[in-house]
């Protein structure tokens, strides 16, 4: 899919403001967050450490420097690469945010100085893969969106733009077909055409593949692992499957 990286950077922007909004006044930084194994300190310090990530890479891509491998800058739960602050709750709070803050306009300084023909420069995204530079915008929007979900501040799937949601969701489908993912058939509401997890064995008649329908930001908050199904109807009837991938 082509990537407008101007266009795609206002979108960033406006995600980031939407989670710094959100977590001015998060409270416990050590509570679990709905991402398995992380709290909510540690998932912020991954956004930090993201666009930290992602920023060396532009910036070396723009100097025409060998870009490092996204890849090579991993974090965990246990131990980000940014380490979380210490001392009083107040001070935690105001330090990883200010950093939270920093991090996002190092990244929006390195998009503001790449030439136009440096967006065409592959380098090594996530899971290893080669992709153009320009690649990396949609990327760290994914991360936004995502993790915003995850910190658990009352921000969902619901929240996301159409726009975001559609891209997202072709993006897992064709996570899906990398995966051998069983059969299944998306049916957006409102899209022109449904979309195919999976493939059909020789012989199978495509009818008998579990469809399922609803809003875009349900299916792709569902696939995503960041919904409960909530909106979502299967054809023929029957319980929901589980999302065939988790991220």
């Amino acid at each position: 899919m082509t990537v407008d990286p101007l266009g795609l950077m206002s979108e960033v922007d406006r995600a980031t403001e939407r989670l710094l909004r959100n977590v001015a006044d998060l409270p416990e930084l050590e509570a679990p967050s709905r991402l398995p194994g992380w709290s909510r300190g540690a998932l912020l310090a991954r956004i930090i450490d993201n666009a930290e990530a992602y920023a060396a890479v532009l910036t070396a891509v723009a100097q025409g420097r060998e870009p490092p491998r996204v890849t090579d800058l991993p974090a965990t739960p246990a131990r980000p690469a940014t380490a979380l602050p210490t001392g009083p709750r107040t001070d935690q709070h105001a330090d990883l945010l200010a950093r939270l803050r920093a991090s996002a306009a190092h990244f929006a300084e390195a998009v503001a100085t790449m030439p136009l023909t440096a967006w065409r420069v592959d380098v090594v995204c996530r899971r290893a893969l080669r992709r153009p530079a320009a690649a990396l915008l949609w990327e760290r929007l994914r991360v936004v969106e995502l993790h915003h979900v995850d910190l658990d501040v009352g921000y969902s799937p619901a929240d996301w733009s159409d726009g975001f949601s559609h891209r997202l969701l072709h993006d897992l489908v064709t996570e899906c077909g990398k995966r051998d993912a069983p059969p299944l058939v998306l049916s957006p509401l409102g899209a022109g055409h449904p979309l195919m997890i999976g493939k059909l064995m020789i012989g199978t008649a495509a009818d008998g593949v579990p469809t399922v329908r609803g809003p875009v930001r349900h299916l792709a908050g569902w696939l995503s692992g960041r919904g409960d199904g909530d909106g979502l109807t299967v054809v023929p009837e029957g319980p929901l499957p589980s999302p065939p991938i988790s991220m």
